[in-house]
């Protein structure tokens, strides 16, 4: 996702929908709702370790971005997970889009 949204800040059009953002992370983060949990109440699929310190061989290595598995649970259980009624999420330049066709919901710059 993150190369997508690097093209879209260059300039190109990138689109995402929930069956193929790639990862739990992607989804939750372009309000595709809760889309880290995998097998029902509380199971994060493992994103804790991701953005810590991994867990271990025959797994992802962790990004490091929290310093321990606890806190990087903490900081997803805080997230503002939304769930967005709409099939696609469509990143282009504002000189791009044709108001008699598209009426953007969000504007970022």
């Amino acid at each position: 996702m993150m190369a997508m949204l690097k093209a879209a800040s260059l300039g190109r059009t990138a689109v995402f929908d929930r069956e193929t953002i790639g990862c739990g992370g992607s989804g939750v983060g372009l309000g595709f709702g809760n889309a880290f949990h995998t097998s029902g109440a509380g199971d994060t699929g493992g994103i804790e370790y991701f953005l810590s310190t991994g867990r271990g061989e025959g797994y992802l290595e962790g990004e490091g971005y929290r310093k321990t598995p606890e806190l990087a649970s903490c900081f997803v259980r805080n997230l503002p997970i939304i769930d967005l009624p709409y099939t696609y999420r469509v990143f282009k330049p504002l000189d791009q889009v044709d108001p008699a066709v598209e009426q953007p919901c969000l504007v970022t710059f």
